[in-house]
């Protein structure tokens, strides 16, 4: 079953555990996420069977 995130929504990667906000799908079905280390905001985009959900925003 394929996983539908929402931009906005606080994700957890299985593989590193950080936590991160989905910024928005890729046309190739990636979901592209932000992060900060430290002070940096990192990106990257993930397949959605590696990524959990950990909390939807309201609204």
């Amino acid at each position: 079953m394929p996983k539908n995130f929402k931009t906005g929504d606080s994700v957890i990667s299985k593989s590193g555990n950080k936590m991160m906000t989905v910024d928005y799908l890729t046309k190739t079905g990636l979901y592209n996420c932000r992060w900060y280390e430290g002070m940096t905001l990192k990106e990257a985009a993930f397949n959605p069977q590696d990524l959990v959900l950990k909390d939807r925003k309201q609204g």
